[in-house]
């Protein structure tokens, strides 16, 4: 899995082999991806709840992509947002 934060200027592989799960340096761009025969999108996600004090939080993709409102409606990160708001946001992320 390959992630990126916003506001945030390195990027990281992370790797979970059977039982346990490490956090490793890239040993390659992002850009080599493709080269490798499959199917990769790289986007920032700079959306968040407005006024939320999560902001732009770790597993916020995952709402945006994933999920039903009921599915996601005790979420902390999504506070003050209303579902129009979640979906509007997610569709763009689902559009690629």
């Amino acid at each position: 899995m390959i992630a990126w934060a916003a506001g945030f200027g390195e990027w990281g592989v992370a790797r979970a082999p059977p039982r346990r799960s490490t956090v490793q340096p890239p040993t390659s761009s992002p850009d080599d991806i493709p080269q490798a025969g499959v199917t990769a999108h790289r986007y920032v996600l700079a959306w968040s709840a407005a006024g939320n004090r999560f902001g732009n939080t770790h597993g916020i993709d995952v709402a945006l992509l994933f999920g039903t409102e009921e599915s996601w409606s005790d979420a902390a990160m999504l506070a003050g947002a209303s579902w129009d708001e979640i979906e509007q946001a997610g569709s763009a992320v689902r559009a690629l």
